[in-house]
C-alpha cells in the first residue's frame, strides 16, 4: 500500500520531461490526459483519456450486454434467469449454433423454420402447440421424451436426427432422410420412409435376434410391380401360403453332360444324370428342359450343368412331324426332340406329354405341351 499520493499539474511538455514518484498522478493540461509515474519511467505511463473511457461508455447499448467474440455468463444462484420478449424473436447471429442444455419447456407454438445447426438437448422437451422444423439442417433433437401434440413436419431436414424413449406424433411424419433410433413411432396417419438418394435402400435392422414384425398387410404400390428376394438374394425357408403361381410347370434339378436350351427333351442317362433323348420311343426319358417353373425342386443341387427338368405342367417344347393336340408325344430319332407316338412301338415308360398345340413339319419347331400325360 503506498504511502503518499502526490498531485502535479503541467503542460504537454513539462509531463513528458518529468518523472514521478511511484503512483504519483499528474493532470496533462494540454491533451487533458492523467499520467500514473513509477518513480523510473520518464513521462509516466498507463495514460486514461478522457476521450477513451467516454468512447468506451457510449458503445454500451442501452439494450444489448456485448463482450467482443467472447461468451458473456449471466449467472443466477438459487434463482431464474428470465429473458422476456413481448412479441418479438430471439435470434442467434453466431455460426456455431444455438445450444440450450437444461429443460426447454413451451406451451405456445415452437417455430424453428430457419434453425441452422441448432442443438436443443434436454431429458424433456414438451410442446403443445405447433412444431414446424420443414427447413433444419443438421438440426439435432434429443432427449428421453419427446411429446408433440400438435403437427410435426420434417419434410426437408437433412441429416436431421431425432432419438429419443418415446416420439407420440398424432398427425402424419413425413420425412425424406429421417434417422430414428431407439423409439416407439405411434401414428394414426401415414409413416412414409424414403430415401434421398436415387436407388438407395431402407434398411430394417433389429438389435440382435429380433425380427421385423408387421402386423398389416404388406402391399407393393401396384400389382405385380415387385419382388421377394432377387436371383442373388434369396430368403431360406418361407412359411407361406400360396393360391396362384405365375409360371406353369413343377420341375426338379438334374446334372447333365452338357448345357440343353428350354424344350429339349432328355432322359436318364449319359456320363451324369441326364443326357439328350437320341433314339425314338426311348422308355428312359426324364422330361423337357423347363423355360421358368412355377415350383423347382432340389433348387441346390450342384454340378457342372445342373438342369431344370420339368416334370408336370405346361412347357414348351421342339417336336417334328405331324402332330394333333392331344397326341401323346415320346421321343423322335432327333436329338432332344419329340413326335407324335406310334402305337406299334408303344412301350410303358416312353409316353413325355400330351400335345396342346398343332405342329406339321419335318423340321423341327417348337409348340406348348402337357408335360407327363400318360
Amino acid at each position: 500500500m503506498a504511502s503518499q499520493v502526490q498531485y502535479r499539474r503541467g503542460t504537454n511538455a513539462q509531463n513528458a520531461a518529468f518523472t514521478g514518484a511511484l503512483a504519483e498522478i499528474t493532470v496533462d493540461t494540454t491533451n487533458g490526459t492523467l499520467r500514473v509515474h513509477d518513480a523510473i519511467t520518464v513521462g509516466g505511463s498507463n495514460i486514461a483519456t478522457v476521450a477513451y473511457v467516454t468512447s468506451q461508455i457510449s458503445a454500451l447499448s442501452a439494450n444489448s450486454i456485448s463482450f467482443g467474440t467472447s461468451s458473456v455468463a449471466v449467472i443466477a444462484s438459487g434463482g431464474n434467469i428470465r429473458a422476456n420478449v413481448g412479441g418479438s424473436t430471439i435470434t442467434n447471429t453466431y455460426s456455431s449454433g444455438l445450444a440450450v442444455t437444461g429443460l426447454i419447456s413451451a406451451t405456445g407454438a415452437v417455430t424453428a423454420a430457419s434453425v441452422v445447426g441448432g442443438v436443443i438437448t434436454g431429458s424433456s422437451t414438451s410442446v403443445t402447440g405447433t412444431t414446424t422444423a420443414a427447413s433444419v439442417v443438421g438440426g439435432v433433437i434429443t432427449g428421453s421424451s419427446t411429446s408433440v401434440t400438435g403437427t410435426t413436419t420434417a419434410a426437408s431436414v437433412v441429416g436431421g436426427v431425432i432419438t429419443g424413449t418415446s416420439l407420440s406424433v398424432s398427425g402424419n411424419i413425413n420425412g425424406g432422410n429421417l434417422v430414428i433410433t431407439g423409439i416407439l413411432v405411434d401414428n394414426t396417419g401415414n409413416l412414409d420412409l424414403q430415401t434421398t438418394a436415387t436407388n438407395g435402400n431402407i434398411n430394417l435392422i433389429p438389435n440382435g435376434t429380433g425380427n421385423v414384425v408387421v402386423t398389416g398387410n404388406l402391399m407393393p404400390t401396384a400389382n405385380a410391380t415387385a419382388n421377394i428376394g432377387s436371383a442373388t438374394l434369396s430368403y431360406n425357408t418361407i412359411f407361406a401360403k400360396a393360391t396362384s403361381a405365375q409360371y406353369a410347370d413343377l420341375a426338379e434339378m438334374y446334372v447333365a453332360d452338357t448345357a440343353y436350351a428350354p424344350g429339349t427333351v432328355v432322359e436318364f442317362g449319359g456320363d451324369r444324370e441326364i443326357t439328350i433323348t437320341s433314339a425314338t420311343h426311348s422308355t428312359q426319358v426324364a422330361g423337357i428342359i423347363s423355360t421358368q417353373p412355377a415350383y423347382l425342386m432340389n433348387s441346390t443341387q450342384t454340378g457342372e450343368h445342373p438342369l431344370e427338368v420339368a416334370l408336370v405342367g405346361r412347357v414348351p417344347c421342339s417336336v417334328v412331324g405331324t402332330v394333333r393336340k392331344g397326341d401323346r408325344l415320346v421321343s423322335s430319332d432327333r436329338p432332344g426332340v419329340a413326335q407324335a407316338l406310334d402305337v406299334n412301338l408303344y412301350q410303358p415308360g416312353c409316353i413325355v406329354g400330351k400335345a396342346l398345340q398343332e405342329y406339321n413339319s419335318t423340321e423341327p419347331g417348337v409348340i406348348e405341351v402337357a408335360v407327363g400325360r400318360s
